[in-house]
């Protein structure tokens, strides 16, 4: 008989750690659902299931600890007798980032508040979980921080090592380390009062590829890999405060390899996980120096510093698990600083025509994500940047200076906004008006860009198609490239333009029920607005190699109908105790009079969508 599949869910996949604990699990035969409010930033995620979503939402969370089977199917309806707790749960999520976001101050509130209510919520809904199902068989990682030692035994730069035993009198010196100090204790209380089998690590400054490098939330190593990689050799390269802090390092290999032996013990915690390796941060910058073979001159500035000195003491995990690090400081740098070294060789500046759009609110946060500089335009961000104003010295500097451009600005909304209003004047005047604006500046400075279309450019009868097609001959004359969307859907702003998924679901929450404006036996095809933007950076990427002829249809390539994803949506509803009913309307589909486009499968070659429409709600 075959050996049972492990399952684990973790929480935080798609962040630094969590990433990489998902592909650990999946390689040792695990059966592993991911969760975060984001997908991994660089790479695709190992999981078999990844749920995009909040995990301070109590709802959420109380789905994602029930684990429904391995065919991975949290987006459908699943009788409550076949769901059953996960083996594992690791615990990563968090509010977090670098010194420049924990020591602020700023961010205080948000990052108690959503640190403590993401614990709060796993632990109830697993001990919910439990007593429904008379079983308690989870066992549960939580991932704390160094930061939560005291400040006091942290104040001078030759510090000896702190031991697990050095928490209390507790004294943190930021609230990030007083929140994890509270959770360590939440989750020990839950194994006292209700058997929850629990493991609680202390991590020392974990580093390592694919963790953030740039916006803010960077760790030191990351930041000063970058600064390093930004600089010209005998460049000066900016560090806080003089540079004689201590901290030890620890690469993201052994944070791993350590964690899973942890779990696999019966020790419970805390222990630290780190390394004993301490150095200053003026040689953590001459380390990403010599592996960069640059010299550089240090600039010592003001800045959130942290505490005075930090190491990590590893006594007892060598006694209870046997594990020691095994890689210096410099070889992890050297692995850390060339990827960060990869990433900045990619990164573009890149103006977004149409940033606060609903695909191009996405674009501006997915290729900032991603280390690209990015340039919004768009006239609900001022007037001063509205397209139809000719000429505009505003939009004539953006694309004067810029490596890229993605030309998402329209006058377009759904199928209740078309049908109101791409039969008027000022439809078809702000279109023309704006196409005719960003498409001379565009030829002017010759700037590669991509315009993004739409599968009713072919639609003769559709201004709105019309309008589309207008653009697509502009970019055709230009050696532009054309990239037909699909019914791009997401969180959209604005009620009155907003798309039918978006539309079925705010009117849901409205009300008990929602009138269709068709029939809903038209069919369309649905493509969840991160798949998206995953598409367009790739496109951009490979711009050389792509061709204006190109067939660029970014959707699923699978068709679904309006009344199908009614169903879909009543389902979601129902999941959180609330009855939806959709009503058809007797009338059939006017806007697009169900005329039935066939995506090209050319962009298949280089990019596959992720998100199942069900996913995507």
């Amino acid at each position: 008989m075959a050996e049972r599949q492990k399952t684990a869910l973790v929480c935080g996949a798609g962040g630094f750690i969590g990433g990489h604990m998902v592909r650990r699990l999946k390689a040792e035969g695990y059966w592993v659902r991911g969760v975060d409010t984001k997908r991994p930033e660089y790479s695709q995620t190992a999981a078999d299931e990844f749920i995009t979503g909040d995990l301070t939402d109590i709802h959420l969370v109380e789905r994602v600890t029930k684990f429904s089977g391995y065919q991975g199917n949290f987006y459908y309806s699943t009788p409550e007798t076949m769901k059953e707790p996960f083996d594992e749960i690791y615990q990563y999520a968090a509010d977090m980032g670098g010194a420049g976001y924990i020591f602020s101050g700023e961010n205080d509130s948000e990052v108690m508040f959503n640190s403590a209510t993401i614990n709060l919520n796993i632990l109830r809904c697993q001990q919910r979980l439990n007593d429904q199902k008379k079983v308690n068989k989870t066992k549960i990682f939580y991932s704390s921080s160094a930061c939560m030692y005291p400040e006091y035994a942290q104040e001078e730069t030759n510090c000896p090592g702190l031991r697990e035993s050095d928490a209390y009198p507790a004294g943190p010196d930021s609230e990030y380390g007083w929140e994890k100090l509270f959770s360590e204790r939440l989750y020990l209380t839950y194994n006292r009062n209700h058997g929850i089998d629990v493991r609680i690590a202390r991590f020392h400054n974990i580093f390592g590829p694919e963790g953030t490098w740039c916006g803010g939330k960077e760790k030191s190593p990351a930041a000063m890999c970058r600064k390093v990689a930004e600089a010209a050799d005998g460049g000066e390269v900016e560090i806080w405060g003089d540079g004689e802090q201590t901290r030890s390092f620890l690469y993201i290999d052994e944070c791993i390899e350590a964690t899973r032996r942890l779990m696999e013990s019966d020790f419970l915690g805390p222990v630290n996980i780190g390394s004993e390796e301490m150095v200053t941060i003026n040689t953590l910058a001459e380390t990403a120096a010599k592996v960069a073979g640059k010299t550089i001159v240090r600039k010592h500035i003001d800045g959130p510093l942290g505490v005075r000195g930090r190491n990590s003491n590893n006594d007892l995990i060598k006694e209870k698990l046997g594990w020691e690090y095994t890689m210096t400081l410099e070889e992890g740098i050297r692995y850390t600083y060339h990827w960060i070294q990869e990433q900045m060789d990619k990164q573009m500046k890149v103006t977004i025509l149409g940033s606060s759009g609903q695909v191009g609110a996405y674009l501006t946060e997915y290729l900032r994500g991603k280390g690209h500089i990015v340039v919004e335009f768009d006239i609900v961000n001022h007037d001063s940047q509205d397209m139809t104003r000719i000429p505009n010295i505003n939009l004539t500097d953006a694309l004067n200076d810029t490596d890229f451009c993605f030309f998402l600005a329209f006058d377009v909304g759904g199928s209740r906004y078309l049908q109101k209003y791409q039969h008027t004047y000022d439809f078809i005047n702000n279109n023309a008006r704006l196409m005719a604006n960003a498409f001379g500046e565009l030829h002017r400075y010759n700037v590669p860009y991509v315009f993004a279309s739409s599968q009713m450019s072919n639609m003769s009868y559709s201004p709105y198609g019309v309008m589309k097609r207008v653009g697509e001959l502009y970019t055709e004359a230009m050696k532009g490239l054309i990239v037909h969307f699909w019914n791009v859907y997401g969180i959209e702003h604005d009620p009155e333009k907003s798309h039918v998924i978006t539309d079925f679901i705010s009117k849901g929450f409205e009300g008990d029920t929602v009138q269709m404006l068709t029939d809903g036996t038209e069919s369309r095809q649905f493509l969840y607005a991160e798949d998206c933007c995953e598409a367009l950076e790739i496109i951009m990427l490979n711009y050389a190699d792509l061709k204006t002829q190109d067939k660029l249809h970014v959707t699923t390539h699978n068709y679904d109908t309006i009344n199908e994803v009614a169903s879909i949506i009543t389902d979601c509803f129902k999941s959180i105790g609330k009855d939806v009913k959709y009503q058809p309307a007797e009338t059939v589909d006017s806007v697009q009079l169900d005329k039935k486009n066939e995506a090209d499968p050319y962009i298949l070659d280089w990019w596959k969508p992720k998100t199942y429409l069900e996913r995507g709600h």
